[in-house]
């Protein structure tokens, strides 16, 4: 397995790496750390040769000892250095270059917002990633809510959980909304209305109960795969419910597909996976569907390697 962590020197950034050394990784995984400096400036070369190999001393020796934890048995930590402008495209780029399977970032915020506010570079990475995106807010993995509406990004988001040895163990709760928009009201008869009212009742019953068993089906298939999964059904708008289950129970980890069912398929995310990335109080884990068949590989290549 691939991981590349982005990393700024930050204190999100430190956060982001306890639980980057907090998870089971598979043995043999490779962890690159990457730092994205700036360019070098024209103060910089006036000084000299002497003042650029000072600076590139520095960073690496600052690039070094943040990775320094992330070592044991196992894991193949390398780290990069690299300096240019648009620090969003280049780790895209090393990704891509590095066929990762999964990159992480922190998350940094804006003023008194910042635990809610996600910065513009990890919103930028999440949009154009080839692979799974790890928003990290917490320092820990113990409580996971997965967001289920039966969409082929939630699909391989599903997939993922089972697959991946870091969640074996976990609790996870599996979180279904049911969304109904309510009729129109203005302008119609009372018996119209009533027959709306009615209708409305009835599409409500059939869309929360597809949805409870949408969440109860998904949570067998991650027991049998073994996690320690439980359903839950939500009704209302799709995001907001998702964060609310993860705030009641305290989740660690919301793991979201990139787009819904409704969702066009583009590079950026859907509204759905965006607003929860943004306003989730927790670490955010953003599935693609293209990642399906790589997630197989890892997971295959480690057991075999046993």
């Amino acid at each position: 397995m691939r991981v590349l962590f982005a990393t700024d020197g930050s204190a999100s950034a430190r956060n982001a790496r306890d639980l980057v050394r907090s998870l089971a990784w598979p043995d043999g995984t490779t962890i690159q750390v990457l730092q994205v400096l700036p360019p070098l400036g024209a103060l910089v070369d006036f000084g000299g040769p002497g003042r650029r190999e000072a600076i590139e001393a520095t960073a690496r020796a600052a690039l070094h000892e943040l990775s320094a934890p992330l070592r044991r048995n196992g894991l193949v930590v390398d780290e990069r250095l690299v300096r240019g402008a648009g620090v969003a495209d280049l780790i895209v780029t090393e990704a891509r270059k590095s066929n990762a399977d999964l990159v992480v970032v922190g998350s940094r915020g804006h003023g008194t917002f910042a635990t809610i506010l996600l910065g513009s570079v990890g919103a930028a990475v999440t949009d154009h990633a080839p692979c799974p995106v790890l928003v990290a807010r917490r320092p820990r993995l113990d409580r996971v809510v997965f967001a289920e509406d039966g969409s082929e990004s939630a699909f391989e988001a599903r997939r993922l959980l089972t697959k991946w040895p870091m969640f074996h163990g976990l609790q996870v709760r599996v979180v279904s909304v049911a969304h109904v928009t309510r009729p129109y009201q203005s302008g119609i008869t009372a018996t119209v209305f009533e027959g709306a009212r009615q209708a409305e009742a009835d599409i409500v019953t059939e869309t929360r109960a597809a949805h409870e068993r949408l969440a109860k089906e998904s949570a067998e298939q991650l027991r049998l795969a073994g996690v320690l999964a439980q359903a839950e059904l939500r009704q209302g708008d799709a995001a907001v419910e998702i964060v609310a289950a993860a705030a009641h129970s305290d989740a660690d980890l919301v793991v979201v597909g990139s787009r819904g069912r409704s969702g066009v398929t583009r590079a950026v995310l859907g509204s759905v996976a965006r607003n929860v990335l943004h306003h989730a109080h927790c670490s955010v884990l953003i599935a693609r569907p293209s990642t399906a068949v790589r997630i197989e590989d890892a997971a295959s290549t480690s057991a075999t390697a046993h």
